[in-house]
């Protein structure tokens, strides 16, 4: 068993699919699967990371190991390998919006938490397993953070996919906003549905 995998989770809520589970990503150990699934058709058009890829399009192991090496340092951040059946299938990134370019959004509070998803194995792609994976991963914040009334995401808003796995987990589009890299849809997963206000008689 390698270091990485000794320090599996298997979240602790019943929207979990059966067999998954999830582990801290390993800068070391996890680089080049990362930058495999990066670097996929699928993905490529939709991920990036704080720097630009190379020449032909792709990123380097290096560049994806200094990216999950931050993680350690930043409190605020978790980056993680997803697992079906012990085998990895998904990288996730977990934050506090407080951290993020989120911050200050009217919608949100900064004790929300925030997700980021590749379902990067493509034995896994368009199986639809997306919308409960989600699903799973928003229970598992609500658990962890019980101060957190909402999880939210920021997928590009060109990833109709995407957009679609988000709202069948529950979430809802409350609007597009303008991040440094990308368009991007807002994401809002609730802790309770929003209040509806009284109808006239």
């Amino acid at each position: 068993m390698t270091a990485a995998r000794s320090r599996l989770v298997h979240l602790p809520v019943s929207e979990v699919p059966a067999g998954m589970a999830v582990r801290p990503a390993s800068a070391q150990e996890d680089a080049p699967l990362v930058r495999d699934w990066l670097n996929a058709e699928h993905a490529k058009n939709f991920w990036r990371l704080h720097t630009d890829r190379d020449g032909e399009g792709a990123y380097s192991v290096a560049v994806v190991r200094e990216y999950l090496r931050a993680f350690a340092e930043n409190r605020g951040e978790s980056a993680w390998i997803g697992e079906l059946d012990g085998a990895p299938a998904s990288y996730w990134e977990t934050y506090e919006v407080a951290s993020s370019p989120l911050a200050g959004e009217p919608e949100l509070s900064d004790r929300d938490r925030g997700i980021h998803v590749l379902i990067g194995s493509t034995r896994y792609v368009g199986r639809g397993l997306g919308p409960r994976l989600l699903a799973a991963m928003a229970a598992w914040q609500f658990a962890e953070y019980p101060v957190a009334a909402r999880v939210v995401a920021e997928p590009d808003v060109r990833n109709e996919r995407a957009v679609r796995a988000f709202q069948r987990a529950g979430f809802r589009q409350a609007r597009t906003v303008d991040l440094e890299r990308k368009r991007a849809a807002l994401m809002i997963h609730d802790r309770r549905p929003p209040t509806q206000e009284p109808q006239d008689p």
